[in-house]
């Protein structure tokens, strides 16, 4: 446990600062370099908790989505270099085509910032908390928000931290429980989630924005108009 701890503190120290996901991901290759085995959700949510001062449900998110992953990470991508055809126009010949993998990685790496920002500046709210009038405090000027099942006791059975659904609301979260166009409570996944988090947010553009990119990092299983991707076969190479 030390070397873990210890790489977490030198993963802290650099500069720039790492991400929580690439700090989480480098456990995980450690993990597997060493071949002392995988920790436990219990001791993985133990440790970050120490370190990097995560929640219970902060530390599952990142847990099950970076650290106890069971397929095989796809191979870093880099497309060969190759010429065009003149132009006759006289426009500056194009000899090598910016990489598609410089984009993907681009956007992962923003997703994966974004969800930490999230994470960090919105606390769990339970379902039994959010329904009551006043559950919430909420100022009605608009709010990125997202509803997830797990639960944020880390002495849990280790139910696996899903994110459901993300969303966004130019008035109140809780008038997106009954907008006639499509009403939350009448939606598939409504019976799915255990609780839900919320950072109120004026601005228009920065709400659509942080939406798709939330939706990106945490890959939510109802979002169906804008729905995450597959990084790795986005855009042509």
């Amino acid at each position: 446990m030390e070397e873990r701890r210890r790489l977490i503190r030198e993963l802290l120290d650099s500069s720039p600062r790492s991400t929580g996901a690439h700090i989480v991901r480098m456990l995980r290759a450690l993990d597997d370099q060493i071949g002392h085995g995988l920790m436990t959700r219990k001791e993985f949510l133990a440790l970050v908790e120490q370190e990097l001062g995560w929640s219970g449900a902060h530390g599952s998110t990142y847990y099950h989505k970076y650290y106890y992953y069971r397929t095989e990470r796809p191979v870093e991508y880099v497309p060969p270099a190759i010429a065009s055809s003149g132009d006759e126009s006289g426009a500056p010949r194009i000899v090598e085509p910016f990489p598609t993998d410089r984009v993907r990685n681009a956007l992962r790496e923003s997703a994966e910032a974004a969800v930490e920002w999230y994470l960090t500046r919105s606390v769990p709210v339970l379902k039994d908390r959010f329904l009551p009038k006043g559950g919430i405090a909420d100022a009605g000027r608009g709010a990125v928000y997202s509803y997830h099942s797990g639960d944020d006791d880390e002495s849990s059975d280790g139910s696996r931290d899903e994110t459901v659904y993300v969303g966004i609301t130019g008035y109140r979260v809780k008038s997106r429980l009954t907008t006639p166009t499509s009403p939350h409570e009448r939606s598939a996944w409504w019976n799915e989630w255990t609780y839900m988090r919320f950072v109120p947010m004026e601005a228009v553009g920065d709400r659509q924005t942080l939406e798709y990119l939330l939706i990106l990092g945490l890959a939510p299983s109802f979002n169906r108009k804008l729905s995450a991707i597959d990084l790795e076969r986005f855009l042509p190479d």
